[in-house]
């Protein structure tokens, strides 16, 4: 976008990237804890 876009995304944001330092928070909805931990281990299997 900074490349496309320059004049305007220097009004809003001049750093390098977009993504900041700071944390993430998510809710699971009361999933069991196995079902959590099955998922998370089939995120570490790449898609190709």
């Amino acid at each position: 976008m900074k490349k496309d876009f320059p004049t305007e995304v220097s009004k809003f944001y001049d750093g390098v990237a977009f993504w900041s330092n700071s944390y993430y928070v998510a809710s699971t909805g009361g999933a069991p804890i196995d079902k959590l931990k099955e998922y998370i281990k089939s995120q570490e299997k790449p898609f190709f």
